[in-house]
């Protein structure tokens, strides 16, 4: 055994290198500048946007820790829509207090509601959240879609910071296009014009039995409600069931196993001609065919900005946070240097 000893460190030694901790900070501001210098420089940017830049309107996403699954999942989401502060619990249930007694019944529903959709995971083999939003379950049971699809439903919300920015990009010809994977329709209330519904919206419904369509508005009273639509026309015929199918109305937004609309894929073949840049907010890139656009226009540069880095997208620059907060860092550095892409 060699008696060499190992120089022992003095406690007054400078730290070394990777003892240093890394100015996280510094890093953003350093992102957020270079991301600046690549807005200022594109004129046809691409824009692929998720359920992350809705959700400060109040919005919630389906996967996350606070989001409808897991507000279903512990009876936090009532009949009509609405989610609790609190899950559902015995003292709820049963307690004597006025205020607690109060929300008794929306109590009920809510764990009702949450057998319902154990029945559903256990029948289906539920393994991701969204599929409760499949075309497969709706079929089956259309009042488990019902029961959320109020929280998604266009209503009175008011377009978040980040799709204004994307609006004023769009006014000062900077965007090419918008991609939204939000059935939410907050695009079209910020007043973005080039904008391409990857999943369809509610502005339209259609007979799953018949195919019949009808306007949007003609179902909003049942899905405020929380209650299933039936198509008016096959309630009153007295043809045989078609398909095998009974007539409820589906929103013409697309649910998980159906394909996205041939349109979408035509319209990315055209503009990966033209795009010069490619900026990512607010989507965890976990669904076929739009995670795979990012590997599309790898040929450009491209900008995420996001809670977290999903594996279908490797950018050029990363931004890590809430999708508000980011943009609104880019647009004061923006606006401080009189680059483009800013206006109101």
């Amino acid at each position: 055994m060699s008696g060499h000893k190992g120089k022992r460190k003095r406690t007054d030694d400078p730290p070394e290198e990777a003892e240093r901790p890394l100015d996280l900070e510094a890093v953003l501001q350093k992102s957020i500048e270079r991301a600046a210098t690549l807005i200022e420089q594109s004129s046809r940017i691409l824009l692929l946007v998720g359920a992350g830049i809705s959700t400060s309107a109040g919005i919630p996403d389906f996967r996350s820790s606070d989001g409808l699954y897991a507000a279903m999942k512990d009876g936090r989401l009532e009949e009509e829509g609405r989610v609790s502060e609190t899950p559902v619990s015995d003292a709820t249930l049963h307690s004597p207090t006025p205020s607690l007694r109060s929300r008794r019944a929306a109590a009920v529903q809510g764990e009702r509601l949450r057998q319902r959709l154990q029945e559903t995971e256990d029948t289906f083999k539920i393994a991701d959240p969204q599929e409760l939003a499949s075309i497969e379950v709706f079929r089956e049971h259309p009042e488990v879609f019902y029961s959320f699809a109020k929280q998604v439903l266009p209503g009175d919300r008011t377009p978040t910071e980040t799709h204004r920015w994307i609006r004023s990009l769009e006014l000062n010809g900077k965007m090419l296009r918008l991609y939204t994977q939000n059935i939410d329709q907050l695009e079209t209330a910020a007043g973005i014009e080039a904008v391409i519904p990857c999943h369809g919206t509610f502005a339209t419904a259609s007979c799953i039995r018949c195919q019949r369509k009808v306007p949007g508005a003609n179902i909003a009273e049942e899905i405020q409600k929380g209650t299933v639509p039936y198509c008016q026309v096959c309630k009153r015929s007295k043809s045989k069931p078609i398909r095998g199918y009974l007539p409820y109305m589906k929103p013409d937004i697309t649910f998980f196993g159906e394909p996205v609309d041939t349109r979408v894929e035509k319209q990315l073949k055209l503009d990966r001609l033209q795009a010069d840049l490619l900026i990512v907010i607010g989507t965890s890139l976990l669904i076929p065919p739009i995670r795979d656009i990012p590997k599309l226009f790898k040929h450009i540069p491209q900008i995420l900005i996001n809670r977290n880095k999903p594996k279908a997208i490797d950018p050029e620059i990363l931004l890590l946070g809430n999708c508000d907060d980011i943009i609104h860092r880019l647009e004061e550095y923006m606006q401080h240097k009189g680059k483009a892409g800013v206006t109101r």
